[in-house]
This record gives structure tokens, C-alpha cells and sequence, in this order.
């Protein structure tokens, strides 16, 4: 993974290995390139691209993102989706592809848990553990607020999870829906709770950006 590669932490880059040990040890070379490159084996409603290639441009957006605010989420957005690789070579193992986004129900907390596992802080695990949470709160945006306890900087950085996770989605039939609606939610929370400009003009580009 190229965006890995360019991240520099240790704690990152080993669990990705261990995940791919995983991968070769029960899939072979096989799933490994499957992993890499076969679209239609995740979710391809919301994803345009493969597991890994989806992970790698999150892992991007979180260098852009560093890049345009000082604002730190490389390492989370980098194992935010590291939980979907058992749900990934079980599927395959048994003769399927996981074509639909619920096979992958509780990728996040397995993700947050590799994450434990390797070091990462509490507020990185949070991220982690709820980067996905704006597409269930669509209607009710003001639960992602009370979800980070009121605190204004842990809402930053999981808004600019949001926008990151959003960009490596690619532009699907559905996602051409989903994706202005999620700018949309993270331009009015912006607004709401007195976010500096720089975080809302930096997720709402990346969030309207990205591969088509």
C-alpha cells in the first residue's frame, strides 16, 4: 500500500503486516491480490475501488488533510478499515465475495481493536471506532456531537475522519447521492459548533473530491 508506506509509523505498518501474514497464511496470493484489486468484492453500492486501494486513498486524504491543517488523523484513517480483512478472506474461503456492505457489519470495532492492539491512543481508537457514524446520523447530525461528549476538537477530527473516508469511496451511482449530503452534514456542524474555516473548506473539498 502505497499511502502506508509514506506514514511512517511503526505501529501502523506493523499491523498492516501482520494483517497481511494473515492473509497469505489462510488465503494465499490469491486473496492477497484479490484484496488489492477486485472491486466488486467490497461493497461495490458505496465503493469504487478494492479494499486496499479504498484504504490507501483514505490514507492519502489523511496526509492532505495534515498537510492543509496540522491537524493529525494519518495513523487512525490508516487501520480504519484493517478490520474488514478477516470478513474479506472468510468470504472468499467459503466460495463468496463480500459484494454487500453488511458483510462487513462491525468492521469498526474490529478496527479499533487492532488499533488497541498496537499501541494507538484512545482518541485515534475513537476515530477509528466511529469513522463511519455520518452516514447513520444523516438525519440527525447533532448525535455525532453528543457521541464526542461535547468536546470540539475530537469532533474535528472525526468530521475530517468523515471527509477522508469519503474520498477513498470513489464515485458510485450511490455514492453521487450520499456524498453531498455528507459535506452537506459536516458544512452545517462546521457552522454550528464554531469550527475553524480551515476544517470545514478542507472536508468539504475532500468530501466532494476524490477518484471518479
Amino acid at each position: 500500500m502505497l499511502s502506508i508506506a509514506r506514514i511512517k509509523d511503526s505501529r501502523v505498518e506493523n499491523a498492516w503486516r501482520d494483517a497481511e501474514e494473515y492473509i497469505h497464511q489462510t488465503g494465499g496470493k490469491a486473496i492477497s491480490r484479490s484484496f488489492m484489486l477486485c472491486k466488486s468484492a467490497h461493497a461495490p453500492t458505496w465503493h469504487a475501488h478494492s479494499a486496499g486501494r479504498h484504504n490507501d486513498l483514505v490514507a492519502a486524504a489523511a496526509l492532505i488533510v495534515l498537510g492543509a491543517t496540522g491537524i493529525n488523523v494519518v495513523s487512525p484513517m490508516a487501520l480504519h478499515d484493517i478490520g474488514k480483512v478477516s470478513d474479506f478472506v472468510r468470504y472468499w474461503q467459503e466460495g463468496e465475495s463480500c459484494s454487500d456492505f453488511q458483510q462487513y457489519n462491525g468492521h469498526e470495532e474490529r478496527s479499533a481493536q487492532i488499533a488497541i492492539a498496537h499501541g494507538l491512543n484512545e482518541e485515534s481508537q475513537f476515530v477509528i471506532r466511529y469513522h463511519a457514524m455520518a452516514y447513520r446520523c444523516l438525519r440527525n447530525p447533532e448525535q455525532i456531537f453528543e457521541k464526542c461528549g461535547g468536546d470540539k476538537d475530537l469532533l474535528i477530527k472525526l468530521i475530517l475522519a468523515f471527509a477522508c473516508d469519503a474520498y477513498g469511496k470513489g464515485w458510485t451511482k450511490a455514492q453521487k447521492k450520499q456524498r453531498p449530503q455528507i459535506a452537506f452534514l459536516i458544512y452545517n456542524l462546521c457552522n454550528q459548533h464554531g469550527l475553524p474555516p480551515v476544517v470545514r473548506e478542507t472536508a468539504v473539498l475532500l468530501t466532494l473530491d476524490g477518484q471518479r
